[in-house]
């Protein structure tokens, strides 16, 4: 399924899940690199992440694990005043 298709089904479902009365069952997600790096991005232009890719390391040959380092933009408000 391409993002685009998965975005259009999985938007009116995570909206609709806000509501205070509904119940939303939550799963793991297991993405390889290149997949969190292009959900990453469409939740940025969407507007839905307010963090920056400070470090990115590909999955190893042979591994299961890739790492990201997140940072928040300097210019970005926090209720916590941190």
């Amino acid at each position: 399924m391409s993002l685009t298709r998965s975005l259009t089904i999985s938007w009116p479902l995570m909206k609709a899940s806000l509501a205070p009365s509904v119940y939303s069952d939550v799963h793991c997600n297991i993405l390889t690199d290149s997949e969190f790096l292009e959900i990453f991005e469409s939740l940025k232009q969407l507007k839905l992440v307010d963090f920056e890719i400070l470090n990115f390391f590909k999955t190893d040959r042979y591994t299961n694990e890739y790492v990201v380092q997140l940072k928040r933009p300097s210019n970005v408000d926090h209720p916590s005043g941190t």
